[in-house]
């Protein structure tokens, strides 16, 4: 169980306000804002650059977090990228599905834009997997073109809109069997959940920090390192390359080929410490605290027989958020109401247009829960949703 005094670590909760919005931005504890200051207050250098004391302390720390995500993730068998979030690391990856052979690319329509949206640019070789009635995606549709052969299936391993954790193992098995790349976003799978990357063997994996207690405009990007030798870099510049002449560029191997300019060191930094922040008090701890919440909060819904997306999943299968709707109020009313009463929660087409407006004609409201939450935030979300149900 985790204890109460965790929340001390947020300074954000002085407030008094009751967040409910981790599945967007988690909170950020002191211990991550912290080891950020020191970067900027004791050794504030740019990396693999000056030939000093701060310049050496600063690569140290920064190349030392490719270690913890390794050890975190069981990732051994991956290189560990630094990007600016998971949007860019799911555009990388899309750039460089040409020079790994990929013809085709299957993506699911639940999915979030940031694994959409790129295949539009391009007008790309794409099969988009249409959304259930139900809203529940049926795992199986991927694979209902036979061979994938020169395909990659691209999807999220949690889906940020209805929150349906997906079988990432077996899709990932069942892909290799017939051929083809796996793609997984696991950005709403970090925060609550562990990740054992080898094991699960798919090519990429990829999320933002901020879904899991650290900064802001930081990503990681785990690359397989059996295919890592054929991606090529989305942008150019310093940091990258080995050598420039008048006529040709030389560049240095993975992981430092794709981490063009100076990086967001000190976001590095601090995504390092969010990950010791949650070893700290265990994954396992982590996973069960958050799962009791979701449970609650959905038995609480249910009572108020208040319409649940994906009504229909157990709580197993859910990634730490339950998204609903309230029947004549519009999503956008109904959390405006609730941020009055000092209850955050997230509200509207949640980046899931094509999902959302499958399923609602006035958006989604979502609420989802983190180590910072706890039974009495749950009781006034409730008390404050019960005012809205009866004043509006």
């Amino acid at each position: 169980m985790i204890n109460s005094n965790i929340r001390n670590h947020f300074k954000a909760l002085k407030s008094g306000k009751v967040y409910l919005d981790t599945a967007a931005t988690s909170l950020t504890p002191d211990t991550v804002i912290n080891k950020m200051a020191e970067y900027y207050n004791e050794y504030p250098s740019n990396v693999h650059r000056g030939n000093y004391a701060w310049g050496d302390v600063a690569t140290e720390e920064y190349e030392g977090v490719r270690d913890k995500v390794r050890d975190w993730c069981n990732a051994h068998n991956y290189e560990v990228v630094f990007t600016s979030g998971a949007t860019f690391s799911s555009n990388l990856i899309y750039y460089n599905l040409p020079n790994l052979g990929i013809k085709k690319s299957i993506i699911s329509l639940n999915d979030h834009h940031a694994n959409i949206v790129p295949y539009r640019l391009h007008n790309s070789n794409v099969e988009q997997i249409p959304i259930p009635d139900n809203g529940v995606f049926n795992e199986e549709e991927l694979f209902k073109f036979g061979s994938l052969d020169a395909h990659i299936l691209h999807i999220s391993g949690v889906f940020n809109a209805t929150g349906q954790i997906l079988d990432i193992e077996k899709i990932t098995h069942t892909a290799k069997e017939l051929g083809g790349l796996v793609a997984l976003d696991m950005s709403q799978h970090m925060s609550h959940d562990t990740l054992d990357a080898d094991k699960i063997n798919a090519d990429f994996y990829y999320w933002s920090s901020h879904k899991h207690y650290g900064p802001t405009g930081t990503g990681i990007l785990l690359i397989k390192k059996s295919i890592a030798e054929h991606m090529k870099p989305l942008i150019g510049g310093g940091a990258q390359v080995s050598n420039v002449t008048d006529n040709k560029t030389e560049f240095w191997g993975i992981p430092l080929k794709l981490e063009a300019g100076t990086p967001n060191i000190a976001g590095v930094i601090g995504t390092g410490a969010s990950i010791d922040f949650m070893q700290k008090i265990g994954m396992d701890v982590i996973h069960a605290h958050t799962q009791n919440l979701l449970g609650i909060i959905i038995k609480e819904l249910r009572e108020r027989k208040i319409p649940i997306i994906c009504d229909e999943l157990p709580l197993e299968q859910r990634g730490g958020l339950v998204s609903f709707t309230i029947p004549g109020q519009h999503s956008y009313d109904v959390s405006v109401a609730l941020g009055l009463r000092d209850i955050y929660v997230r509200s509207g087409k949640l980046c899931a247009h094509p999902v959302v407006n499958k399923l609602s004609d006035n958006g989604f409201i979502r609420v989802s829960v983190g180590i910072n939450n706890n039974e009495v935030d749950i009781a006034r979300f409730f008390d404050a949703l019960d005012q809205v149900l009866i004043n509006g």
